[in-house]
């Protein structure tokens, strides 16, 4: 999306990034609830949420005001950047976790 320069490829980026996003919720919260014993899902669910509100309230505040200083391209770039070093840390971090389907 930041390097885009017609309305076309535009509107075909955000299509791609709502498409993610819609799956990115449900695996998150997939993710989330791996390991939690069964009496404890409602309140990892409900923390799950709570923190995805959290990030919808912030996250505008804060990257409305990168886009200011820096403008929309370079906002764009960051969070692809941020998108990478989160996915790296799941890794190396969240792969122990994984869910194995019997």
């Amino acid at each position: 999306m930041s390097q885009t320069h017609t309305d076309l490829i535009l509107l075909a980026a955000g299509a791609i990034i709502g498409l993610g996003f819609g799956n990115f919720q449900s695996c998150a919260q997939a993710i989330a609830l791996i390991g939690v014993p069964i009496k404890r899902i409602g309140i990892a669910t409900s923390t799950f949420y709570i923190f995805l509100d959290f990030g919808f309230g912030l996250g505008p505040y804060f990257l409305g005001n990168i886009a200011t200083a820096y403008g929309y391209r370079d906002l764009y770039m960051i969070l692809a950047g941020l998108v990478v070093v989160a996915l790296l840390l799941y890794l190396l971090i969240g792969r122990e976790k994984r869910l194995v389907i019997q």
